[in-house]
């Protein structure tokens, strides 16, 4: 028997690549609506929702699937701190796999991220570095902050204490001050098409490793999304991540 799929923002660039995968595997997945940003949720009949649209339609999805029992499939990015509690309030009823970036190779890059911070000292600057499309409005990328995290996890700190999201200049001298020892610091590019790329640098004072990941086509991140559908669909409820659906 099929899993029956909601994809919201169906007619955007992720939702559009959804529906294709979603149709060249109609043995596995039946899709059942095809959402838009006014779309009527009463009638929603589904095993799973799958979301990577705005925060602002996170409540109104959140409710329809606790409503309705509905698993949920979360990729949207630049949630708040009270869009994270939400979810994770709404997972006490129906599971939510809820990641930044569904990609295999970015969940293994953020497992490495914290075994070499782990490692590393902080005598090793810690820099990500993140590249995405002129249309991209959040910065750092999601995927960029949950890296930065995996950094903070494997070096036990606190990421919110460590994180250095953005330099401003002090003066118009372009003065920003010294970086202060332990920081994760981020740096953000945008422009063309560039899908995403991402590279986390430890920096030495004689020596710098990096890792990194660097997607050629946006359908790893829908084909990672139809994987956690099939997988929470049978799961319990609860919060999950990727690491989970792929068992990392």
């Amino acid at each position: 028997m099929s899993i029956k799929i909601a994809i919201a923002g169906a007619n955007g660039r992720m939702g559009q690549t959804l529906v294709r995968l979603a149709v060249q595997s109609s043995d596995t997945f039946e899709i059942m609506h095809r959402l838009h940003e006014n779309s009527d949720l009463s009638d929603l009949d589904t095993d799973v929702l799958i979301d990577f649209t705005h925060p602002s339609a996170l409540d109104k999805h959140l409710k329809t699937c606790c409503d309705k029992n509905i698993a949920l499939v979360l990729g949207t990015t630049g949630l708040s701190d009270k869009d994270e509690a939400a979810v994770k309030n709404a997972a006490q009823n129906v599971p939510i796999v809820y990641s930044a970036n569904f990609s295999i190779g970015v969940n293994v890059l953020a497992q490495m991220t914290e075994k070499l911070s782990a490692v590393l000292d902080d005598s090793f600057d810690i820099e990500i570095i993140e590249a995405h499309h002129k249309h991209k409005k959040d910065a750092p990328s999601g995927t960029a902050l949950m890296l930065g995290r995996a950094a903070a996890t494997g070096r036990n700190v606190e990421f919110k204490d460590r994180a250095v999201l953005s330099r401003a200049l002090k003066d118009d001298k372009g003065d920003i001050g010294a970086r202060k020892q332990g920081d994760i610091g981020f740096s953000t590019i945008r422009g063309g098409e560039i899908i995403g790329e991402h590279t986390v640098m430890y920096i030495g004072d004689h020596e710098r490793i990096e890792i990194s990941h660097k997607a050629n086509d946006r359908a790893l991140f829908a084909q990672g999304a139809l994987t956690a559908a099939k997988w929470a669909k049978t799961a319990d409820n609860g919060l999950y991540s990727m690491h989970d659906v792929l068992n990392l």
